[in-house]
């Protein structure tokens, strides 16, 4: 008995070690971690080395392109949900036009060349693109489009202002700058004068009068030259008093004559000439004395000539009784 109680006996020579909890493992960790570190601070030669890509930086390159790659599925993501989410439930889409800064187009015509449809998405919209299908209109000059959440769509244009038309091949529209924008329709800017006399295969719609010339350093051409001389002289005609009394309708330029002015009353021509062109305060106040004289006398002034180049301070009249004169339009 006594053997079998010896054998049952628990072992002397076994070593018992406690279960280490959660907190005194990791404690046990950072303190391997840190002798780690000061060893390998105090000796480099027997620190790890580490691989070339982690010293050379590959590894922030490589971050970086895997996040920017990320954000870009992200954004990819959120924009196709978007699209969708509009188009489902109608958010974000024209609803409504703006037309803003016209005065001879009309808007249903403005709208209709943006080519935007009620119902599209304003998010996918591109404003200058749009611009650019309204700047093709021939009245418009400059376009912008904005897009005004949750609903709306600006258009904003500025029209070219007409200033005379100009007989080429066709009648068409200048403005003051001396650019042909259009053809002039039927019953279109009727109270403008009309510039006749100027080379009319130089004369297109949509170009700069003067475009099949030699252009000179800066870019200029003889036709160019005298069509704004011409524009000048009307812009000088309407700010003086002579407007009224004389009103243009047609202005026409002969290179050996020179310039005539053709009145919109009762079609009096007065042939200003090369003498006078450069002088037009002058010039219209010799055209107001004739004016006055022939009133005078009772006749209406037919036809005057004012470039005598010998006595420049003599005109040339023809007159008729007023009896004799032609129906009288009212100045427009």
């Amino acid at each position: 008995m006594a053997g079998m109680n010896d054998s049952l006996r628990r072992p002397t020579n076994v070593r018992h070690v406690r279960k280490l909890t959660l907190r005194e493992r990791w404690l046990q960790w950072r303190t391997r971690w840190t002798e780690w570190r000061r060893r390998g601070e105090g000796d480099d030669a027997e620190a790890p080395e580490r691989p070339s890509w982690m010293t050379s930086g590959v590894l922030l390159r490589v971050a970086a392109i895997a996040a920017a790659a990320l954000c870009v599925t992200l954004l990819a993501v959120v924009a196709m949900n978007l699209e969708f989410y509009t188009a489902r439930t109608k958010q974000f889409h024209v609803a409504k036009f703006r037309v803003l800064g016209n005065k001879r187009v009309s808007e249903e015509a403005i709208i209709a060349a943006s080519g935007v449809k009620p119902d599209s998405s304003l998010m996918t919209l591109e404003p200058q693109i749009v611009a650019r299908q309204l700047e093709q209109m021939p009245w418009i000059r400059r376009a912008s489009v904005q897009q005004v959440l949750p609903d709306t769509l600006v258009l904003r244009v500025q029209e070219y202002e007409p200033f005379a038309l100009l007989l080429g091949r066709q009648l068409t529209v200048v403005d003051k700058s001396g650019y042909v924008f259009k053809v002039a329709e039927p019953g279109e800017a009727d109270d403008l004068p009309i510039l006749t006399g100027l080379p009319s295969d130089l004369i297109r719609a949509g170009e700069t009068v003067g475009a099949g010339e030699v252009t000179t350093a800066d870019g200029d051409t003889p036709t160019r030259r005298k069509l704004r001389d011409l524009l000048h002289l009307i812009e000088a005609h309407t700010a003086s008093p002579l407007a009224n009394r004389f009103p243009l309708s047609e202005v026409h330029y002969d290179a050996v004559l020179g310039t005539t002015l053709i009145s919109a009353k009762d079609g009096a021509e007065i042939r200003v000439g090369h003498a006078m062109e450069t002088d037009l305060p002058r010039a219209f106040g010799l055209i107001g004395r004739l004016l006055d004289r022939v009133e005078q006398r009772g006749e209406w002034l037919q036809y005057a000539l004012l470039d005598d180049d010998v006595r420049t301070d003599r005109a040339v009249v023809a007159s008729q009784p007023t009896s004799r004169a032609p129906a009288t339009t009212p100045a427009t």
